[in-house]
């Protein structure tokens, strides 16, 4: 069968590492064992335009440390590269139990010629037939796992009401971004994570740990920046550079399965902070740590850094679905508590424990993942005691390592078989392994031979080194741990004298009741100010309702007042906000003052809509004065009650007011005639009494 993958083959010039100038690599590409392609000298900018011109699959070379002098430097330039493409090196892996070879003895080992002093674009070409042949192992610097992060684009910039209607917007732009996401993940059957931080208007940013790799999520899910909001996709850097065995087989036989892996018990206690807690199959404390905020994936990596999960347990008797998904990760067993524990129950348990082997939670996460742990082992123990007496029993001809007798445990406990044919099951495989590597020794020239004889001594001569210098730690730490136990052991004694058992619970129910009772105390304050920002949306709700209809023109919007008095002015006003040309519905005008005329009369509305007949005749004398016109409610055909406020017929109102200052100017007109015509009588009665005056005078002088 043919291969339709494009391979290229790399090597670096020589003389091309300098400092002083970028490096440049010779290349070959290969497709169906066919070379289609040569390059004698390119840089690393023309290779990775070179590889997403062809969408190469594979780039092969024999030291991917010749691309990049550091990891983090090797990573930035896998980061440029497309997620489908795989860097494989030829010559091995850097792991001690894979090794590396140089790369003529790889090339000569599977048939491939090579000369003694192969140049740059013969070694590419040899890296590139190695690489067609799956030989190899690939480095890979991301995890399986992908996060999409939703958030806002832009800063909300600062306060105000435009600031308020942005991130309103924001907000919405960001919850529909990932529902969609949401929706479309589920729609392919991705196991995913979310996290989310709400808003009072929708969410401020979602972020979405998804258990793929990131090429998977091509067609899916898309990278976008728009002016609002954006949608970044990174792929989960490792801690280091894993080198995985390409497809169809290796230079060299792979040991890290998972029989050798430890065995491992862990509690897990699930939420935004995570405990964790690891033993081994014999009880012993590996692990005791909590951590905020960690996805499944930094779980099940902790794990691993560690072994495999036998049994994974939970300190609740319903099982988490954390605890199910990590389950299956692991094909493990799930162990939940049988009854619910109090926390005195959980303290008495950490407390027997430390006794006997002194680990001790430093928060309430490690202390749930710890008691789960142990109850865990607990409910085993009888299981992996038979086990042990079982094994030291037979006969089985094969060296009995802890590591075959947790084995054994795992298996049991795992598939649930009686614990002779687990042991004849590992056995079995214990002496395949044995023919296996026996096979391989066999098959080893007289120069591998020598080349692993001499690497064996070195490996022999770094560990006698790496064990005297543990020995002399272990002599400084024992020293240490005898000073620490004095010194423990003083303040326990002090403990006891200062504080009892009874003491410390009485403390505790205290603050236990003091944190209920402000707990009570902020949830009412809660609901309260749930209320008022209740009332003030629908304030605002109405209010720019009203703006919309003013802002039309087709109507009238009318400031309500329900009652003619100083309470009934003050709450129209805070609801709606009286201000100058409003025109305002009063509906109960009886009552109303000089005073309470003059309020309104201050805002300088434009008109009062009223029944007219019920009001006083200060009030109305007082309106007339400062020419407030008086409209008389039941001759506007157009009002209108819209929810909590009024509106009216613009052209209506119009004529209403213009009949109003017909009368009013005709009022004026009537009144100044009176007036006149008081005036000129007074002065007629005037001129007779001083005309009578005088005729009076005359006489008397007569």
């Amino acid at each position: 069968m043919e291969d339709e993958r494009i391979i290229i083959g790399i090597d670096i010039l020589p003389q091309s590492s300098s400092v002083k100038s970028p490096p440049k690599f010779s290349a070959v590409v290969l497709q169906n064992d066919n070379i289609v392609d040569r390059k004698t000298a390119i840089t690393k900018y023309r290779l990775v335009k070179l590889i997403k011109e062809l969408n190469a699959d594979i780039l092969a070379i024999d030291n991917i440390y010749e691309l990049a002098p550091t990891s983090e430097a090797l990573v930035s330039f896998l980061a440029r590269l497309p997620p489908t493409m795989k860097l494989i090196q030829v010559t091995g892996s850097p792991h001690p139990s894979h090794g590396m070879e140089p790369l003529n003895r790889v090339a000569n080992r599977y048939g491939i010629p090579i000369s003694g002093k192969g140049n740059a674009i013969e070694e590419a070409e040899v890296s590139a037939r190695l690489a067609a042949k799956n030989v190899g192992y690939i480095a890979s610097p991301f995890e399986e796992e992908t996060e999409i992060y939703v958030t806002r684009a832009r800063s909300l910039g600062s306060g105000g009401w435009s600031q308020d209607r942005y991130h309103r917007r924001i907000s919405a732009l960001i919850q529909n971004a990932a529902k969609e996401i949401r929706d479309r993940l589920e729609s392919a059957s991705l196991d995913f994570d979310i996290t989310i931080k709400d808003s009072a208007y929708g969410l401020d940013r979602a972020i979405f740990t998804v258990y793929t790799s990131q090429d998977k999520l091509y067609g899916i899910i898309k990278k976008t920046k728009g002016p609002d909001i954006q949608i970044k996709i990174n792929p989960v850097k490792r801690k280091r550079i894993e080198f995985i065995p390409s497809l169809g087989g290796t230079n060299f036989p792979v040991q890290a399965t998972v029989t050798k892996m430890k065995k491992l018990i862990v509690g897990i206690d699930p939420g935004v902070t995570v405990g964790i807690a690891i033993l081994d199959l014999r009880g012993g404390v590996i692990l005791l740590d909590s951590a905020k905020g960690l996805s499944r994936g930094d779980v099940v990596r902790k794990i691993s850094e560690y072994g495999t999960a036998t049994i994974i347990a939970t300190d609740v008797t319903s099982v988490p679905a954390f605890i199910q998904t990590l389950s299956t990760k692991f094909n493990s067993r799930i162990h939940s508590a049988t009854k619910v524990m109090t926390v005195s129950d959980k303290n008495a348990m950490i407390r027997t424990f430390n006794n006997t082997n002194g680990t001790k939670p430093s928060n309430s996460h490690e202390r749930d993942a710890l008691v789960a742990a142990l109850n865990a082992y607990s409910s085993h123990k009888n299981v992996f005691d038979r086990i042990e007496a079982a094994i030291k029993k037979l006969d089985v001809r094969i060296p009995i390592s802890r590591s075959f007798i947790d084995n054994v445990k795992a298996l049991v406990v795992q598939e649930d078989i009686p614990i002779k044919d687990a042991i004849d099951r590992l056995v079995q495989e214990e002496k395949e392994e044995t023919i296996i590597e026996e096979a391989i020794e066999v098959t080893l020239t007289t120069e591998q031979m020598e080349a692993k004889i001499s690497e064996s001594r070195a490996k022999i001569k770094l560990q006698e080194e790496q064990l005297d210098n543990l020995r002399t730690q272990n002599e400084l730490y024992s020293s240490k741990i005898s000073e620490l136990e004095t010194i423990i052991k003083d303040f326990q004694e002090k403990i006891k004298l200062l504080q009892s058992e009874e003491r410390t619970e009485l403390k505790k129910l205290r603050e236990i009741q003091f944190r209920d009772e402000e707990i009570g105390r902020l949830r009412k304050q809660e609901i309260d100010f749930k209320n008022e920002i209740s009332q003030l949306r629908s304030k605002f709700s109405d209010l720019k309702r009203l703006k919309l209809i003013k802002t039309r023109g087709y109507a009238i919007p009318l400031r309500i007042i329900e009652i003619f008095s100083v309470e009934g002015i003050n709450k129209a006003k805070e609801e709606f906000g009286i201000k100058k040309g409003d025109v305002c519905l009063l509906l109960d005008p009886s009552g109303g003052s000089k005073s309470t005329a003059d309020i309104l009369i201050s805002f300088e509305i434009k008109a009062i809509i009223t029944d007219c007949k019920k009001m006083s005749h200060i009030a109305e004398a007082r309106f007339l004065e400062y020419e407030i016109p008086l409209i008389e409610r039941n001759e506007l055909k157009t009002l209108k009650n819209v929810d909590e406020f009024a509106i009216v017929d613009k052209n209506e109102l119009d004529e209403k007011l213009l009949e109003w200052e017909k009368r009013y100017n005709q009022l004026l007109k009537e009144k100044t005639q009176d007036m006149l015509k008081k005036i000129i009588k007074e002065y007629r009665k005037q001129k007779l009494d001083e005309m009578n005056d005088i005729i009076q005078d005359d006489s008397t002088g007569q």
